[in-house]
């Protein structure tokens, strides 16, 4: 588990789809949020906004990504989940993605 003062995150599952590939993190927040994802340390290439999906409760975020989205998963190097305006994140490589995602295929 990833833990900080008011963010909890449980589980990050990857798992490929007919069209791309779908991140699953269930977690347990204590104050609403945003999430987004994106390549640091803009978000040039890659970047995916949800307004207020962590809300205060044990909950579950799902992020889809068609196969353009996937290739650029592979290729930036580096993702970024944000959670907030604080400094929550996790960091998935691209390397990772692809071992797990060539897994699961």
């Amino acid at each position: 588990m990833i833990e900080s003062s008011d963010l909890s995150i449980v589980s990050v599952k990857l798992s490929p789809s007919k069209t791309g590939a779908q991140f699953v993190i269930v977690y347990k927040s204590k104050e609403s949020r945003y999430m987004d994802v994106f390549n640091p340390p803009n978000g040039n290439r890659l970047l995916k906004y949800q307004d207020k999906i962590a809300n205060p409760v044990n909950g579950q975020a799902t992020f889809t990504f068609n196969q353009k989205e996937v290739a650029t998963l592979l290729d930036v190097g580096l993702v970024a989940f944000k959670f907030g305006n604080k400094s929550d994140f996790l960091f998935v490589t691209s390397s990772d993605i692809a071992v797990i995602l060539n897994n699961k295929a």
